[in-house]
């Protein structure tokens, strides 16, 4: 199976998890089946979570360590008695204290113990609008997204294990919901690791011989299948291990370093932002948190470092389960301080379902900056004109619409001409039948890949790898930045022309952009296209320009039009012949086609200018590309209507 990045996808990440949904994916082969089931198992999730804290509320599962049973507590030899073994008497009078509250009189035909599974309810519906669990849903489809789902169940049935004797059903349910976490991805072996540890000291403490047995048969398989997995990665990877061992080639430095590395601000960020939505309750019984400790360790050593991102998309999955875990058993023990203090046993809860609703404007999906809507009917008219089978190269955003393909290609990789963090060399095995370019990406990669540390080398050839590339292609369509090219498709219309004869005449349009960039010709044009409509979409813009470089340039500059209300930039020369290319003594002619709202005015202004910038995560969990400014080219130019 490879994909888009041209290696094997499990020379990625090791995720065989995703074979046991073939069946379903071969009935309706489209990525909106992946992201129908990854909102299904994790909507699902809240079912396990009401059950494990139906259990933990009502008082059956606090981690005392039994003592030997003495003959005066034999007539105590009750599935209770054995969860909690000989008290000492501030625990005894806790516990006392417990069960009164515990056996408090019925108000009506409501009784304690259906209040429990009310509150128990009230946070498995916590789960559903905790914002970190819609960002997990929203930011792209994941197989890590299945972990909560299936590692909740697999908690559940540790509690139905801990009862003695076990059932052979219980035994069965616990171990292959182990076999299906494991399957999730390759480091998820590490939370499940932490998990059995926990769960054998435990079973240890409690001299529970059954469960002992069971976890350390479950810990020798764990780090089997661990070790297998990373084997199986770095037989498929062209980098002889993990991909993503990239990210950790710096902590070959001093140990000063590490600790300011992971002492930051950023770390700080990610760790209140993890928190938040529990109300911090996970750091009151925080004895499960420890199942976060390698995913933490994953992100905050890394080169990159901790920081909103990491709640923001999908690695949120990675801390849930301990998480929850965490929060239930905090909640279960701020609850009983806040039932002696006020006699409510709904406070906490709505306080922190509050809370979450609270947090959605600044934690959930819809904060950040909005992604440009692009124009989705043209695009899915544009991928109409291709034959189903027919192999594509396509910017990153066209992927998910074109997969199933059995040739497939990235641009973003194409561009650079090597795999993810230059693992080896990017390369077709034929040219595609067709290319789908949003040229808007082009200004994405000035901004984004010419600034990381692995991609900032590879850059500079991008443009010439992809003009040289289209030099065999036609253009079937464009609109608004977005381009189709045939291959050997016959058309007469092109996106930028080089005219090196020098004009024998001044044209009366010439306009000087600093000394370094001259505009000598220009045509601009609005058409209304439905009559007396004044919707946005029903004007089309027709700009054509005509530069001549007067001085060599070290940087890409790009257009920027405003006409006062509306504003929009567009990569220069669509960015297939950047400015630092450009060559004295020759002229450049492009062409744009644009929609654009009603002009007031009858000019619109011109600038060119560098862009500083990079890319973030908008709203609905989006790539955006995100300009903090511009270094500008000399003054801006009026553009008039013809």
């Amino acid at each position: 199976m490879v994909g888009a990045y041209a290696i094997a996808y499990f020379g990625d990440h090791f995720e065989p998890i995703l074979i046991l949904f073939l069946p379903l994916y071969y009935l309706w082969q489209s990525p909106i089946l992946l992201l129908i089931l990854q909102t299904m198992f994790l909507g699902l999730a809240a079912w396990p979570i009401y059950l494990i804290s139906a259990e933990v509320l009502n008082g059956r599962w606090e981690f005392i360590s039994n003592q030997n049973k003495t003959p005066s507590n034999r007539g105590t030899d009750t599935p209770a008695c054995r969860r909690t073994g000989n008290l000492t008497e501030p625990m005894r009078r806790k516990l006392t204290v417990e069960v009164e509250i515990a056996s408090s009189n019925r108000i009506g035909d409501f009784s304690r113990n259906d209040r429990k599974k009310l509150v128990a309810l009230g946070i498995a519906f916590l789960w559903l609008i905790n914002p970190l669990v819609h960002n997990v849903n929203l930011f792209e489809f994941h197989a890590i997204a299945f972990l909560p789902f299936l590692f909740f169940w697999l908690f559940y049935f540790y509690l139905k294990l801990k009862e003695q004797p076990a059932t052979k059903k219980v035994f069965s349910c616990f171990c292959v919901f182990v076999f299906l976490c494991l399957m999730v991805r390759e480091d998820v072996a590490f939370i499940i690791l932490a998990f059995l540890i926990i769960a054998w000291i435990d079973a240890f403490s409690n001299k529970n011989k059954n469960l002992l047995r069971i976890t350390s048969y479950g810990l020798l398989i764990t780090i089997t299948y661990c070790l297998a997995s990373f084997k199986i990665i770095s037989q498929l990877s062209p980098a002889g291990f993990s991909p993503f061992s990239y990210y950790y080639d710096w902590l070959g430095q001093d140990w000063g370093e590490i600790f300011k590395h992971i002492l930051t601000i950023a770390n700080l960020e990610m760790a209140l932002g993890l928190l938040a939505p529990f109300l911090f309750l996970p750091l009151i019984r925080p004895q499960y948190l420890w199942l976060a400790v390698i995913p933490l360790g994953q992100i905050i050593l890394s080169a990159a470092g901790g920081g909103a991102l990491a709640w923001q998309i999908h690695y949120g999955a990675l801390f849930l389960p301990a998480l929850v875990l965490a929060f239930i058993f905090g909640f279960k023990k701020t609850q009983i301080w806040v039932a002696k203090k006020i006699q409510s046993q709904y406070l906490l809860l709505a306080v922190i379902i509050i809370f979450n609703l609270a947090l959605w404007p600044s934690f959930g999906p819809f904060s950040g900056k909005a992604a440009p809507i692009s124009n989705k009917q043209v695009v899915n008219g544009l991928i109409k004109k291709i034959e189903p089978a027919a192999s594509m190269l396509a910017s990153y955003e066209f992927l998910p619409n074109l997969s199933g393909r059995q040739e497939i290609y990235a641009l973003n990789y194409f561009f650079l001409g090597k795999q993810q963090f230059g693992a080896a060399d990017y390369v077709l095995s034929k040219k595609p039948e067709y290319i789908l370019i949003n040229f808007d990406d082009l200004i994405g990669f000035d901004l984004h890949l010419a600034n990381l540390n692995w991609s900032a080398k590879y850059y500079p050839a991008g443009a010439a790898r992809l003009r040289e590339l289209l030099k065999d292609y036609g253009i079937v369509a464009l609109e608004n930045n977005v381009a189709l090219f045939k291959k050997n498709y016959p058309s007469d219309r092109s996106l930028y022309s080089i005219n090196n004869q020098q004009p024998a005449i001044s044209n009366q349009n010439e306009f000087n952009f600093d000394n370094k960039i001259k505009l000598t010709n220009y045509g601009l044009q609005i058409i209304p296209l439905r009559g007396i409509s004044r919707r946005e979409t029903d004007h089309k813009l027709f700009l054509s320009l005509t530069l001549e470089p007067l001085q060599p340039m070290g940087k890409d500059y790009q257009i920027i039009l405003n006409d006062g209300t509306n504003k929009k930039i567009l990569p220069l020369a669509y960015g297939l012949y950047p400015t630092s290319q450009w060559q004295v003594g020759g002229k450049i002619t492009i062409s744009y086609q644009l929609d654009w709202p009603v002009m007031e005015n009858k000019s619109i202004g011109l600038e060119l200018g560098k862009l500083y910038g990079g890319l973030e995560i908008g709203k609905l969990r989006s790539t955006v590309t995100v300009i903090d400014g511009a270094e500008k080219l000399g003054e801006a130019v009026k553009l008039k209507l013809e």
